[in-house]
């Protein structure tokens, strides 16, 4: 296969975009873009970089040979649609539809179909292929502004019925806690995620637009405040983890996100209270990964229009949901 890949991770408040040759080891540096899902300019960030990045790869944008995309919220098997996650995303968006529309006018009328699925079992599918081959099973949990996971065994992903196993962050950790947009109340995600963090570490530190890196680096520095926000963050992770290990009993879990980047002052904890809440915790590390869920997003868009063109030639009838399932087979392991 020849040409370039592109993988895309979207999320409320921005995207990173990779790409790679298929002929070779060349891949551009990865780029973070400030256009996320609350917008409307995303889209045309999105095409302006990829073109970019393709002829940053000695290519013409015509090249463009395969494309995904991870988005934030479950994606229905059956359908191959994203469900609606208020109050920052329309019901009736469909990112790889709206890129898929306007595709060819950056890389011609033959561009690719864009692939699109979950960002966190987009990363769990780059974690086991990249970094955990030989794991039975691998849990990736994304740390953003909602908590979700991943789970890939050593030849599937699985994702329940409706595309909504790994919902860890509608794990309740705090009975009759706080309401949470699901209904539900004491959801991990009323109490963890970045907005929270921030909002926490911004008024404790009197710094209204510290980021989580400028957290971490005070944390790491002994700033008490932000010392706390990230081991309590950690120890609520931790609880909810704890309850994954005893059901799934995974190989590894690995932590992405921003506040994975925090290391041992975030995951220290969340392991101490794994060991308190399950005789049989997994081991726990940070991604190592530029973006996990976007580089689960190009071997999506490689091993998916691979599948179909080979199911193609063969007169297959094929069908978005087994398309999608297939990608996530053992034929992706060699993207």
């Amino acid at each position: 296969m020849t040409g370039v890949a592109v993988g895309v991770s979207l999320d409320a408040t921005g995207c990173t975009v990779l790409a790679k040759r298929l002929d070779s080891h060349a891949a551009a540096d990865p780029v973070r873009l400030p256009h996320g899902l609350e917008g409307t300019t995303w889209p045309d960030a999105v095409l302006e970089t990829t073109g970019r990045l393709i002829g940053e790869l000695g290519e013409a944008a015509t090249h463009l040979a395969a494309i995904g995309v991870a988005v934030p919220v479950a994606v229905d098997p059956r359908s191959g649609r994203p469900g609606s996650l208020p109050p920052w995303w329309p019901g009736d968006l469909d990112p790889a539809a709206v890129l898929s529309a306007r595709l060819p006018e950056v890389c011609g009328p033959d561009a690719p179909r864009v692939l699109l699925d979950r960002a966190s079992t987009l990363g769990a599918l780059a974690e086991h292929i990249h970094c955990f081959r030989r794991a039975p099973l691998v849990v990736f949990v994304d740390v953003s502004r909602h908590v979700s996971a991943g789970i890939r065994t050593s030849d599937r992903i699985e994702r329940g019925a409706h595309g909504r196993a790994g919902a860890v962050g509608h794990l309740v950790v705090r009975p009759d806690g706080r309401p949470c947009w699901c209904g539900n109340r004491g959801c991990l995600e009323t109490y963890l995620n970045i907005d929270l963090m921030l909002a926490d570490a911004r008024r404790a530190t009197r710094a209204p637009h510290a980021s989580l890196a400028e957290v971490a680096g005070a944390a790491a520095g002994g700033d008490r405040s932000c010392r706390r926000i990230l081991r309590e963050g950690g120890e609520l992770l931790g609880q909810a983890l704890g309850a994954v290990c005893t059901v799934l009993n995974p190989s590894v879990i690995v932590v992405g996100g921003e506040v994975a980047r925090a290391g041992g002052l975030f995951l220290n904890p969340c392991r101490a209270e794994m060991d308190r809440f399950t005789p049989d915790a997994a081991e726990v590390v940070a991604s190592t990964l530029d973006d996990a869920p976007a580089t689960g997003a190009m071997m999506l868009g490689i091993t998916g229009h691979s599948w179909l063109t080979r199911e193609a030639r063969r007169g297959t009838p094929v069908t978005r949901d087994t398309r999608l399932e297939s990608a996530h087979g053992r034929g992706g392991d060699h993207a």
